[in-house]
């Protein structure tokens, strides 16, 4: 059905006369990843991506999206230490061009997220944010969007800065395995509590003893099990439970062992890095 609207979230990594052919007469819309336009910081966040390929696709898909009504072009990243001084720079690149941008916060791995940092950091990170603001195009409707979305980053960091989870996280470090166990029943109990899930507490609790169970057994490293649990606990509840009733699963493993085996240098946005240890991230970081 060549009327058909299609939607492609992408790298960007693959562009060449093949797949150009195949979609220029077909109603397009690319959503390219693109966290950074600086080279050193983006083949740091994105592992095997490169920079040059993926800027050099993008620029051919937009200029085909200026030749042809039918394609259409945005450009998405993530926001977290890694990059978030790319931001500015990411906005008026854009809004120069009139793409649209559709940034997202990370939340998992935690250590990967903005919420993990020091206050002094995230408020570090709002000054540099408002700092670039006057800088940022509003004249099309476009640009009109942007910036409101760059607001928007800007809103949800200030909310961090009294909700940071850093200090929780030196609290968890400090606590026995056990400990951490009965903290984080305790914390899922008392979100069934909130949501008037009371019908379905003891399902619910059910599926969590399971599924620690699991982890238990499938992760016999301590450290790396001490280590998915607070990061299990530093998560939004529901996002946990909702995992856990699938069901004791290699997913529920995956999730657990990308906050295991996660590793960050500095709790910094000053050229921070991740690395995971025992390479549980299946090629994506």
């Amino acid at each position: 059905n060549p009327q058909i609207n299609i939607s492609i979230s992408t790298n960007g990594s693959i562009w060449n006369d093949k797949t150009k052919k195949l979609f220029e007469n077909l109603n397009t819309h690319f959503d390219v990843s693109i966290d950074s336009l600086d080279p050193k910081t983006y083949n740091k966040n994105r592992k095997n991506g490169d920079f040059k390929t993926v800027f050099q696709n993008t620029e051919q898909i937009m200029e085909l999206s200026h030749l042809k009504n039918n394609i259409s072009l945005s450009a998405k990243f993530l926001i977290m230490p890694l990059n978030v001084k790319s931001i500015p720079e990411l906005f008026n690149f854009y809004n120069d061009r009139d793409v649209v941008l559709n940034p997202k916060f990370v939340y998992h791995p935690v250590l990967a997220s903005m919420e993990i940092l020091p206050k002094i950091e995230i408020q570090k990170s709002i000054q540099l944010l408002n700092q670039a603001k006057p800088k940022i195009k509003t004249n099309t409707l476009t640009q009109q969007k942007n910036f409101k979305k760059y607001n928007d980053i800007i809103t949800q960091l200030e909310r961090w800065t009294n909700q940071s989870k850093y200090t929780l996280l030196t609290t968890y470090s400090k606590m026995s395995i056990d400990k951490l166990i009965k903290e984080f029943k305790k914390h899922m109990e008392q979100f069934c509590n909130q949501q008037n899930k009371k019908t379905s507490r003891q399902k619910i609790m059910t599926s969590c003893n399971d599924s620690i169970e699991y982890l238990m057994q499938s992760v016999p490293r301590p450290h790396s099990f001490k280590k998915g649990i607070i990061g299990f606990l530093l998560l939004p509840p529901g996002l946990i439970i909702n995992e856990m009733q699938k069901g004791p699963s290699e997913t529920l493993r995956s999730r657990f062992l990308q906050n295991a085996d996660l590793h960050i240098d500095k709790f910094s946005i000053d050229n921070p890095s991740l690395t995971y240890k025992n390479g549980s991230n299946n090629g994506n970081q």
